[in-house]
């Protein structure tokens, strides 16, 4: 094989590669990053604005704290204490969740549907054991959350969880609410903070393959063209 057809097969699986991440690394939809916007914080503060806010969506969207919890301020962390130290239904009747709203631009609609939830979140030694993730869909009430997750209560360490949103699949042309519900606490003053939230959407499988099958064509049909004799 020629040294220029290698070279030539090289460049073109390079770029299917650069493709491929930039499908798989698409733009979030909402995002939120506390490590950078609460870089310097030293007092407590209501919320958060997300940093990333696709055009889909109305106005800014803040992360907030519920009515049963105290604000704490972190460093480079959206913090609370305040937390049920019973079960989901004391949790849910007490207010003690963060929160964001998700609402559609005038005359639009969003899927969340083909999305991922990520969430990095960090649990002081007395904070939340379960956090249980709820929506406005779903509901509000004790057994009607998305998911539950069990958090590391170190104090340094952080979760961080990766949640299909399918099951919320169709078009929202309403406010969406997504709550995240803490319980479980060793004690009411025991901290817990969200460091990082993010909904991205997760490229269809036929996109990628379309990609790879570009590029298989391109590099077939450069090989065709560079194996032909010269007359």
């Amino acid at each position: 094989m020629e040294r220029p057809l290698i070279k030539k097969l090289l460049g073109l699986l390079v770029a299917t590669s650069a493709l491929i991440a930039v499908a798989v690394q698409a733009a979030p939809l909402v995002s939120f990053d506390t490590n950078i916007a609460l870089l310097l914080n030293t007092t407590p503060v209501a919320g958060v604005a997300a940093d990333t806010t696709d055009p889909v969506f109305e106005d800014t969207v803040f992360l907030t704290r519920g009515p049963g919890l105290t604000a704490q301020a972190f460093t480079g962390r959206l913090g609370a204490s305040g937390f049920s130290t019973g079960a989901e239904a004391d949790a849910i009747s007490a207010g003690d969740y963060l929160s964001f709203v998700l609402t559609p631009a005038s005359g639009d609609g969003f899927d969340l549907g083909g999305s991922s939830l990520s969430i990095v979140t960090q649990t002081g030694a007395n904070g939340p054991l379960y956090l249980g993730v709820y929506t406005s869909i779903g509901g509000f009430e004790a057994g009607d959350a998305l998911a539950t997750l069990a958090l590391a209560r170190t104090g340094t360490a952080q979760d961080e969880v990766r949640l299909d949103l399918s099951s919320i699949a169709g078009t929202i042309t309403a406010p969406l609410e997504i709550r995240f519900y803490g319980y479980g606490a060793n004690l009411d003053s025991g901290p817990f903070s969200i460091n990082k939230l993010s909904i991205v959407p997760v490229p269809e499988p036929a996109s990628l393959a379309a990609l790879l099958a570009a590029a298989a064509l391109a590099g077939a049909v450069s090989f065709r063209r560079r194996g032909r004799p010269r007359a």
